[in-house]
């Protein structure tokens, strides 16, 4: 039996710096059949050329399209797109060489499994590599229904059975055409939500709530990390974001020292790149 057609999907907007190591990992799959999408957003810095310098792989498509947002770019994406399956992978993050295959491997082992979300690494500019998810996680908060030997599969909403908001991340998506049909725009990536949501947070309509508290510390130090890492995203910290993921510090026991010093670690930082993979979800068997 062949393998079933994976559409990867690159929305891209000036990044000509970043795109050829992007698209270089995924043709280095170790999954064979793939197909990359990579829309050019409207770029003006030859993101375009890049793209076109692939096509004679023949496993790439371009296509380029006024400036619309990430949310358009990934929707002509799925137009254009003739795979069974869809994955999506912005175009200044990576892919390890086996992240579509534990992906598509999960999908063949569990019946009637349509939408699968891998691990991920941040790595900074000083190539230290940072886990999104430990190898403990699925279990520490009860929401493993059942282990198989290329991952684990979860039960009702994430959201309830983590006892925390789980990041949903569009980079570790790999999600069946038929389902995206059948849930339309609530799982595809309509552009006025998008917009609305790019809009509030700018105006960091996300802090007016209480600070979180988490079930452990460990996960608030991550929430606290990774908070910081975005709020200084655009080259500025706002005092009252300073303030809001202090207070999440302090109501979740992080000490004082510590915050400061993350503040000060994410000030000197340059960018972050992101390589998926889908491992720390494996479940070993002895």
């Amino acid at each position: 039996m062949s393998e079933p057609l994976v559409s990867v999907i690159i929305p891209a907007y000036n990044c000509a710096g970043v795109l050829s190591d992007t698209i270089d990992s995924v043709l280095k799959q170790a999954y064979g059949n793939i197909e990359i999408v990579v829309v050019d957003d409207g770029s003006t810095d030859g993101t375009g050329k890049i793209a076109e310098g692939f096509l004679e792989s023949g496993k790439v498509r371009w296509y380029r399209q006024e400036n619309g947002g990430p949310g358009a770019a990934r929707n002509r994406g799925i137009q254009e797109a003739r795979g069974e399956f869809l994955a999506f992978v912005d175009a200044d993050d990576f892919l390890t060489d086996d992240s579509i295959k534990k992906r598509m491997a999960l999908l063949a082992e569990v019946p009637d499994l349509e939408l699968v979300y891998s691990n991920y690494l941040i790595r900074e500019s000083n190539g230290a590599a940072t886990s999104r998810f430990d190898e403990t996680y699925p279990e520490k908060y009860g929401a493993l229904r059942r282990g198989y030997a290329h991952g684990v599969v979860f039960e009702g909403s994430p959201s309830e059975r983590f006892g925390i908001p789980f990041d949903f991340w569009t980079g570790a998506l790999l999600v069946g055409r038929n389902l995206m049909k059948r849930v339309g725009k609530a799982l595809g990536f309509d552009r006025d939500f998008c917009e609305t949501a790019i809009a509030e947070i700018l105006d960091n309509a996300y802090i007016v709530d209480e600070p979180p508290c988490f079930v452990s510390k460990e996960i608030a130090k991550k929430f606290v990390k990774d908070g910081l890492a975005l709020a200084f995203a655009d080259g500025e910290f706002h005092p009252h974001e300073e303030h809001w993921l202090r207070s999440t510090a302090e109501k979740n026991g992080i000490d004082v020292t510590a915050f400061s010093q993350e503040l000060e670690d994410v000030r000197n930082r340059g960018g972050r790149h992101v390589k998926l993979e889908v491992d720390d979800f494996t479940v070993k068997h002895s």
